[in-house]
């Protein structure tokens, strides 16, 4: 009962686990360091967490390899899965914050594609069906969700003024890069999302350098949250959090529902077993930011 009574609103607990479980699309991990070949039957990823690490600047890289050891990449070409929706929108942004942003109308049909892909599976329709009993779901549910997560919008930085260089979507799932004065010292913003994490890793462009033991759940084979540091192009990332194995659009749903309904900062939920503070700030109306940070892992004795 202690647990329950930090958890900050028990129906939206129990909408993200009831989502959680009908979660279609998410992957389940394997054992700790085992290639893609050697995954078992009903498992999709493996992860090799190495050393833990402080989110200091000067803290030492304490991986030399990277953090996921083997996905099953057929599972991000399935038609009936909203992985190939979402990736395509991972490259349709500029990591410099700095730098403008402006859709093209190829971007504009992915994203409206993706859209209309997620609305259709069960995370998504749960969250609308409770947003709709909260009063605070549009008719025009669709472009509400582009509206919270693709409108561009202006951030400090950028000039002139008018120029609009950021939105949800690219802050929390694709990362962006506030630029130093010399190379390597600039800060990497947002980047909460495993998938764009795994692709970035792969292909050499991300440096896994550890996990942050107290915000790490204690059975990293089975663990569906991590916090890390790393190095994205040539920028540190002193401390992030994510889900792993999670799709597209149970974290979207998740985030969603938070910002039109929960408080900015601290959203204390219980997901699958595990006390998770679902941390939102906005930026004016915009959505700026949202991220899960593990606050306690609850095992079966503690229930």
């Amino acid at each position: 009962m202690a647990t329950r009574s930090v958890v900050g609103d028990l129906e939206m607990s129990d909408l993200f686990c009831h989502m959680y479980r009908h979660d279609n699309n998410r992957l389940l991990p394997g054992k700790m360091n085992t290639t893609a070949e050697n995954l078992g039957i009903g498992e999709h990823y493996s992860i090799n967490l190495q050393a833990a690490t402080f989110p200091a600047w000067d803290s030492p890289d304490k991986a030399p390899k990277p953090l996921f050891t083997g996905v099953r990449e057929e599972v991000f070409t399935r038609v009936s899965s909203t992985f190939p929706a979402f990736i395509k929108l991972l490259n349709n942004y500029q990591s410099d914050k700095k730098l403008a942003e402006e859709y093209t109308p190829e971007e504009v049909n992915e994203t409206e594609d993706f859209i209309k892909t997620i609305v259709k599976t069960v995370p998504m329709k749960l969250a609308h069906q409770y947003l709709q009993w909260k009063g605070v779901a549009r008719d025009d549910f669709e472009k509400q969700l582009f509206e919270i997560w693709f409108q561009l919008y202006h951030t400090n930085g950028v000039w002139p003024r008018d120029e609009v260089n950021t939105c949800a979507f690219e802050h929390v799932f694709v990362g962006e890069c506030k630029r130093g004065y010399e190379p390597g010292c600039g800060i990497v913003k947002g980047f909460h999302n495993w998938v764009k994490f795994y692709l970035e890793e792969r292909e050499g462009k991300v440096d896994y350098h550890g996990y942050v033991t107290d915000r790490t759940p204690h059975d990293p084979a089975r663990s569906r949250l991590i916090s890390l540091k790393f190095k994205w192009q040539n920028d540190v990332k002193r401390l992030s959090s994510m889900f792993i194995g999670t799709s597209p659009e149970f974290e979207m749903a998740v985030y969603t529902v938070v910002f039109l309904c929960g408080h900015v900062g601290d959203n204390p939920l219980l997901i699958d077993n595990h006390l998770v503070n679902i941390r939102m700030f906005r930026h004016g109306n915009h959505l700026a930011t949202a991220y899960p940070v593990l606050m306690e892992e609850i095992r079966p004795w503690m229930m």
